[in-house]
């Protein structure tokens, strides 16, 4: 064997037990390896898995309270907007009635405190201001729409209002025809009925239209015309707005015809009510 020959064996038999080492101790590292391997793979599966779920359902619950709550202070907040909103409406209807009446004479503002009448068969209502506001019974109440009834008892603090609604009111009124002739009648209130199926012991009223009577058959309003109060008798403030003609027809033997009238004012919806004051 030459010499050349000699050098390689001499080398594949030093780097034999090197390989042989690789080999075998990669293995032996990897079986030591492999008891914490597989420990920390079943502590994640059977530990840390359910842990995180446990903290993350954890988290989730404390982020829904969380929205939760937020959820109620908008919903507050949102309320107490809306209240605002109602109650801002409120007075610039106040402003705006004060403003519309101001031409018809001198007002006081009043709260609706109560409505009154048994089974609505009396349309009255409580307002809080009296006497001591300057208000004294027969005085014209209205809303800024229109005319709405007259006081028929004071209290120092508070009155009662006969609404235009109820059938024992009256009022005397003008209305104008197509040539500018004024036309004058006496406006009675159209009482309420039942509503609805009309059973006579139900709860639930509604307002009649009002009447316009003893209008001459030749000059009848038209359907539309705007009804206001005449003056005559010094109760009702002149040109004050009453309502408007729904229908015509006649009445008695045919020289006169009567107005189904609908009043201007909403009596239902009213919150406050403007009363004709002197002095003030």
């Amino acid at each position: 064997m030459d010499k050349t020959a000699k050098t390689i064996a001499v080398s594949i038999l030093c780097a034999a037990p090197a390989l042989i080492w690789c080999v075998a101790g990669r293995g032996c590292a990897s079986e030591l390896a492999y008891p914490a391997e597989n420990g920390a793979n079943w502590f994640s599966r059977n530990v840390g898995v359910p842990l995180k779920g446990m903290m993350d359902g954890a988290a989730a619950a404390e982020e829904a309270e969380r929205l939760r709550r937020e959820n109620a202070r908008l919903a507050i907040a949102a309320t107490e907007n809306e209240a605002l909103r109602r109650e801002n409406a409120r007075l610039e209807k106040v402003l705006y009635g004060a403003e519309r009446l101001k031409p018809y004479g001198d007002w006081v503002c009043a709260p609706v405190l109560s409505r009154g009448g048994a089974l609505g068969a009396r349309r009255m209502i409580r307002a809080g201001r009296g006497s001591r506001d300057g208000v004294k019974p027969g005085a014209a109440a209205a809303v800024p729409e229109g005319l709405a009834g007259r006081v028929v008892s004071v209290s120092p603090h508070a009155c009662e209002i006969l609404l235009l609604s109820d059938e024992t009111f009256r009022v005397s009124c003008v209305f104008e025809t197509e040539n500018g002739e004024c036309v004058y009648g006496i406006l009675s209130g159209g009482g309420a009925s039942p509503a609805g199926s009309g059973e006579p012991l139900s709860l639930v009223y509604a307002d009649r239209a009002a009447l316009l009577k003893n209008l001459p058959a030749q000059t009848p309003p038209r359907d539309g015309d705007r009804i206001l109060a005449s003056g005559l008798g010094g109760v009702f403030p002149p040109g004050i707005p009453v309502g408007r003609v729904v229908s015509t027809r006649p009445a008695g033997a045919g020289t006169a015809c009567e107005a189904e009238i609908a009043p201007f004012a909403d009596f239902d919806a009213m919150r406050e009510i403007f009363i004709a004051v002197e002095g003030r």
